[in-house]
C-alpha cells in the first residue's frame, strides 16, 4: 500500500504529461555513457536515440552536438525537479567539473630561448573521480622537456614522466583509467599542437546523494610541465590553450609567475622577458647529429604548380567570406582548384563560395586519400574542422605516397589532427598556415621556423657541444629533418625517430609522455612499447551528455504539495484579512 501511494503521483504526472513528452523511437536498446575522454562508463544509461541523434547531427553539420549546441543543452540540463541532477547537467555539459586552485610559473630566459615550467594545482568540484584534458599550441620550434604528477606539492616527490611510443602510451593511459589508477599523458597531436590529461583527480568529500552537505572541494593534484620555448620580442611563449575539458578557472585561484603575483583570464598567460634579444644563431649536436640554426627572414615566393583542395565539409558554410579571400590571393598562381560536387572530388575551375554547397561530416584526409595528385604540392583550404568527429584513419586509408601536403585553416587552427593528417603533413615536408600569404612564406623555404633557418646533418666524429636549452629544439629539429626521409609507418624509421625523442626527453609527434605510478604499469608499458602497433593511436570522443530526469521523484512530490498547501493557505488568510 505504501508503495502504491509513494508510486501514484508519478504515475499521474506521466499519464498528464504524455501528450507533450518525447517518446523513444528504440526504447529498448540503451548504451553506457562514457565519461569524458576517460573511456570509464559513469554508471547512467542513456535511451539508443541519444546516440543515433549524436551521430546524425555530426554526419549532417559536420560538428559535435556537444559544442554546436551548447547553450541549448545547458539551458535543457536546468528543466528538472531535483537540483542534484542541475548541479550534474550543468556539472558535465558545462564542463566546470575541475577547478585550477593555484598555478606557480617559472621562467629561466637564455638570450632569445626561455625554459619554463608550469605549476598546477587541480581541486575536483563534483562527486566523481575526473579526468582534466588540455589541447594547447606552442610554436613549432619549441619542445616539452618534462611531465609530473602527485598529490603533494614538492615535484622531488611526484611521479615522473617516461619517453614512450605513443601508442603505446596512449594503450596504457586508457587502460590504466579503466582499473581507476593514477596515469598522466602529455602528447604531441599537431606540428605546434599538443594535449595534456590527467586522472584522476580525486571528489568531493560528499557524495551525490547527500542531500544537506554538499562536501569540501576535492584534495589537491599536482601537475607540473617543463618546456623550452622561443622569445619572441621580448615575451616568452607560454602555451595557448585551445579547448579545456572538466577544467575552469573562475579568478580565484592563486597565480604567481616567477614570483610576482598575476592574474589571468585563460589557463597560461605570456610572460614579459626582462629584455628583447633578437635572434641569435645557435648549434648543437644531439644524438650524432650536428643541428644548427641561423637567424633568417622569410622570404615569400610563387607557390609553383600546386592543387588546391577546398573542404566540402557542412561547417565550411561559415567561412565563405574568408575562402573568397584565400582564392583572389591565389589568382596568378599556377593552382588547379578542386572542390566537391555530388559526393565526388572534381575540378572546379568556375567555383564560387558564395553559392557552393556545403554539406555533411567529411574528414580532408578521406577527401584527398585517393586522387592521384600529380603535382609539386598539394594544398588543402579548410577550417579547424571537428577531429572528434573523424574516428581512426590509420584502419581506412592507406596511402603514404602524397606530394608536400599544406593545410590552410580559415578561421583558426584546431586543437588535434588525426595521426595520419599528422603523420602525411610532416613526412610530406608539409605544414600548416593560417593564410594564403604565411603559405607562400612557409612553402618557400620549409626549413625556416620561427625566425631559424635550421640545418640537420651528421655529426660524424665532432664532440658533444656543451649543454643548453638549445639542445631540446635541436632534438625536436632532427627528427622534423629525419622523418621527411621516409613516408609510411616503417617501424623501423619510427623507432629511429622514437629513440632520438627519448635520449634527448622530449615529446614528439611519435613519442609521448607518460606518468605511471607503479611498476605493475611500467611492466604494460614495455610490453605495449614493443607491440607492432606501438605508435598507432585512437582518437578519442567529444560527445557525453548527463542523464537528467525530468519527472519529480515521491519525496519531492510531497514537498510540492505541502509547499503548495502552504502558498495556497497564506494567499487565503491574506484575501479574508483584505
Amino acid at each position: 500500500m505504501g508503495a502504491w501511494l509513494a508510486e501514484a503521483p508519478r504515475a499521474a504526472y506521466v499519464a498528464l504529461m504524455h501528450p507533450f513528452s518525447y517518446h523513444p523511437v528504440d526504447p529498448g536498446a540503451v548504451y553506457e555513457q562514457w565519461g569524458s575522454d576517460t573511456r570509464v562508463r559513469t554508471g547512467r544509461s542513456l535511451p539508443k536515440d541519444a546516440q543515433t541523434a549524436t551521430e546524425l547531427y555530426a554526419d549532417v553539420f559536420d560538428s559535435a552536438m556537444s559544442r554546436a549546441e551548447r547553450d541549448a543543452l545547458l539551458a535543457s540540463a536546468t528543466q528538472t525537479w531535483s537540483w542534484r541532477d542541475v548541479q550534474a547537467g550543468l556539472l558535465s555539459v558545462g564542463e566546470r567539473k575541475v577547478r585550477l586552485a593555484s598555478q606557480e610559473v617559472t621562467t629561466e630566459v637564455h638570450g632569445d630561448l626561455a625554459t619554463v615550467r608550469i605549476h598546477d594545482v587541480w581541486r575536483n568540484q563534483g562527486f566523481d573521480r575526473e579526468e582534466i584534458l588540455l589541447a594547447f599550441d606552442l610554436p613549432d620550434s619549441a619542445a616539452i622537456t618534462g611531465l609530473w604528477m602527485g598529490p603533494d606539492p614538492d615535484v622531488a616527490e611526484a611521479f615522473a614522466y617516461i619517453v614512450a611510443p605513443r601508442g603505446a602510451a596512449q594503450e596504457v593511459y586508457e587502460s590504466e583509467v579503466q582499473r581507476r589508477v593514477d596515469p598522466a599523458l602529455l602528447e604531441s597531436v599537431g606540428p605546434r599542437q599538443y594535449r595534456l590529461r590527467a586522472f584522476p583527480v580525486e571528489p568531493r568529500d560528499s557524495s551525490y546523494d547527500s542531500l544537506y552537505h554538499f562536501g569540501d572541494e576535492g584534495p589537491d593534484l599536482h601537475v607540473w610541465m617543463e618546456l623550452v620555448v622561443p622569445v619572441v620580442d621580448g615575451v616568452v611563449a607560454t602555451p595557448v590553450l585551445d579547448e579545456a575539458r572538466n577544467a575552469f578557472w573562475d579568478g580565484s585561484e592563486a597565480r604567481t609567475v616567477d614570483g610576482w603575483t598575476v592574474a589571468s583570464d585563460t589557463w597560461v598567460s605570456p610572460v614579459a622577458a626582462a629584455a628583447s634579444t633578437p635572434r641569435q644563431p645557435h648549434e648543437a649536436v644531439v644524438s650524432g647529429f650536428r643541428v644548427t640554426a641561423e637567424p633568417a627572414r622569410a622570404t615569400p615566393k610563387p607557390l609553383g604548380r600546386v592543387d588546391v583542395v577546398i573542404d566540402g565539409s557542412a561547417s565550411m558554410r561559415f567561412h565563405r567570406e574568408d575562402l573568397a579571400a584565400a582564392l583572389r590571393a591565389l589568382d596568378g598562381e599556377e593552382a588547379r582548384i578542386w572542390c566537391v560536387r555530388e559526393g565526388s572530388l572534381q575540378v572546379c575551375d568556375d567555383f564560387d563560395p558564395a553559392t557552393a554547397v556545403f554539406w555533411g561530416h567529411a574528414s580532408v584526409a578521406e577527401q584527398i586519400a585517393y586522387q592521384p595528385w600529380t603535382r609539386d604540392a598539394l594544398v588543402v583550404l579548410t577550417d579547424p574542422g571537428s577531429y572528434e568527429l573523424v574516428g581512426d584513419l590509420n584502419d581506412r586509408l592507406t596511402r603514404d605516397d602524397l606530394p608536400p601536403l599544406w593545410l590552410v585553416h580559415l578561421g583558426g587552427f584546431p586543437s588535434a589532427y588525426p595521426d595520419w593528417t599528422l603523420d602525411r603533413i610532416t613526412q610530406s615536408g608539409g605544414g600548416i598556415a593560417a593564410s594564403v600569404d604565411e603559405l607562400r612564406e612557409r612553402m618557400a623555404d620549409p626549413t625556416l621556423v620561427d625566425g631559424w633557418r635550421f640545418t640537420v646533418e651528421p655529426a660524424g666524429e665532432a664532440p658533444s657541444t656543451a649543454s643548453s636549452p638549445f639542445d631540446a629544439i635541436a632534438a625536436r629539429a632532427a627528427i622534423r629533418s629525419l622523418a621527411r626521409e621516409q613516408q609510411g609507418a616503417d617501424l623501423r624509421h619510427l623507432d629511429a625517430l622514437h629513440a632520438l625523442a627519448v635520449e634527448n626527453h622530449v615529446v614528439s609527434p611519435w613519442s609521448s609522455m607518460i606518468v605511471l605510478v607503479d611498476q605493475a604499469q611500467k611492466d604494460r608499458l614495455k610490453e605495449a612499447s614493443e607491440a607492432d602497433d606501438r605508435f598507432e593511436r585512437e582518437g578519442i570522443d567529444q560527445e557525453g551528455f548527463t542523464d537528467v530526469s525530468a519527472t519529480p521523484e515521491p519525496g519531492t512530490w510531497l514537498l510540492l504539495v505541502l509547499g503548495g498547501g502552504l502558498l495556497a493557505g497564506t494567499a487565503r488568510r491574506q484575501q479574508d484579512g483584505a
